[in-house]
């Protein structure tokens, strides 16, 4: 994540070419630590796409790191997923962007409270990431992508969007402040059932300024129409039984061409009668 905010950085600035190679090089150092940090996390879940990937091993000087990918079924959840627009916002030809690569970027943030006083999103007093509902399962903080949160079925629980990094990025940068619009952003509620099946409904689209909040629907908002959602690689990939169909169809095609084709090199023509050749003439027999 650390690695994304700083190209984002790198996007964003556009300043002299010394500043931006020393943007991008600080990035990659960042990507190349950030995994093996002692306290960072050795199995990401991903409750929407079901699947999990394990850190097996790692190594030093130079660092390297083993990943495993697995399936990940998941069951009696709920949540809520929030896929931001791009942020509406153009650097003028020749501004500077604060020094801080990796400082707030303007940019949209999914949260979780439940009744308990449990939360799930960033902490801007830390700027970590906490999750602190019991069972709660998140994407993480995410620049310009859909975060989601999925949390027991039964948590009593509240979902928001909050603008507040946008707000610490024009408070950074004020003579940007004319060119932050308000952000547009969807979202999308789910339940998982008792088999693990998806179920998805539209939450509705709406925007937000700087430094503002907005609650969204909860997943029980009896006014939400749920269907089931099919991911890529769970039940029937229609898509890859039509291409086998085809398939078939040209091979049967190819074969019925080629027996086609040698039978009527093996059938036998009518034979043709020759025509009789005339007998020798012979001479007379001398006396």
């Amino acid at each position: 994540q650390e690695f994304r905010e700083g190209a984002c950085q790198f996007r964003l600035a556009h300043p002299r070419r010394a500043q931006e190679e020393k943007t991008a090089e600080r990035a990659m150092r960042v990507l190349q630590t950030g995994a093996g940090a002692p306290d960072g996390a050795t199995i990401y879940r991903n409750v929407p796409a079901k699947f999990k990937v394990s850190l097996e091993k790692e190594t030093a000087a130079p660092y390297t790191a083993t990943f495993k990918m697995d399936a990940y079924e998941t069951r009696n959840l709920i949540g809520a997923a929030m896929n931001p627009a791009r942020p509406q916002i153009q650097v003028p030809s020749g501004a500077v962007v604060a020094a801080d690569s990796l400082g707030p970027k303007p940019d949209l943030d999914l949260h979780a409270y439940d009744d308990k006083g449990g939360h799930v999103g960033l902490n801007y007093k830390t700027g970590q990431y906490e999750n602190t509902i019991a069972g709660a399962i998140a994407s993480g903080d995410l620049k310009d992508d859909t975060e989601w949160i999925y949390v027991p079925e039964g948590t009593n629980v509240k979902f928001e969007a909050s603008s507040y990094k946008t707000q610490q990025f024009i408070a950074a940068n004020p003579d940007l402040a004319s060119q932050v619009k308000p952000q547009e952003f969807t979202t999308t509620l789910a339940k998982v059932d008792s088999r693990g099946t998806h179920f998805e409904a539209d939450g509705g689209a709406d925007k937000l300024s700087a430094g503002t909040t907005v609650r969204l629907k909860a997943p029980t908002n009896p006014t939400l129409a749920y269907s089931e959602k099919k991911y890529y690689g769970r039940g029937p990939d229609w898509l890859g039984m039509l291409l086998t169909g085809i398939g078939i169809l040209l091979l049967l095609g190819v074969f019925a061409a080629l027996a086609l084709f040698l039978k009527k090199r093996l059938e036998k023509k009518p034979d043709e009668k020759k025509p009789e050749e005339p007998e020798p003439k012979h001479g007379k027999k001398g006396k």
